[in-house]
């Protein structure tokens, strides 16, 4: 017996092409959700989350550059979010405020001993590459490009005035 249902990743081609925008945005939608959602679980026993993790993984790697500019930029965010999130690291103890830039108006981030530590005890989370690792180098790559150009595309649509409430 044939089974003769579309696969669950396929967009039926009966549907609209606005539909099927639609139906992209809600498998994107979904995707991140249980990548967060697998994130969330496997962070709760350090009372992080997965934003919070991201952050001083990045403020790790950046170095002398862990500013709140370039860490806005990096993670599409703007300038006061990124700044508000390192504030709260901050009261929570995970990173600490320097100004030795060649302003005094300039500030930049660096890691305390319990944000190292949380990074080493963290290290080891698979959920997130057991996730990614069915797609191929190839496939990463693509979907990399894909996302950022929709990303791009949606910053000239000068989205950020608008209010959500």
């Amino acid at each position: 017996m044939t089974n003769n249902k579309p696969p669950n990743n396929h967009i039926p081609t009966e549907i609209e092409t606005e539909d099927q925008d639609y139906y992209l945005w809600l498998l994107i939608s979904k995707t991140r959700h249980y990548i967060f959602l697998s994130s969330t679980k496997e962070l709760m026993a350090f009372r992080l989350t997965p934003v919070e993790r991201a952050t001083i993984s990045l403020v790790q790697s950046l170095k002398k550059n862990a500013t709140p500019s370039v860490i806005s930029k990096i993670t599409f965010r703007k300038l006061h979010s990124a700044s508000e999130q390192l504030e709260r690291l901050q009261k929570k103890g995970l990173v600490a405020k320097v100004r030795d830039l060649p302003s005094k108006r300039y500030v930049r981030y660096i890691l305390t001993p319990k944000s190292r530590k949380i990074l080493r005890q963290t290290e080891g989370r698979q959920n997130l590459h057991t996730i990614m690792s069915v797609l191929t180098n190839s496939e990463r790559r693509q979907l990399e490009k894909t996302l950022t150009k929709l990303i791009r595309k949606a910053e000239e649509m000068d989205l950020k005035h608008i209010r959500i409430e």
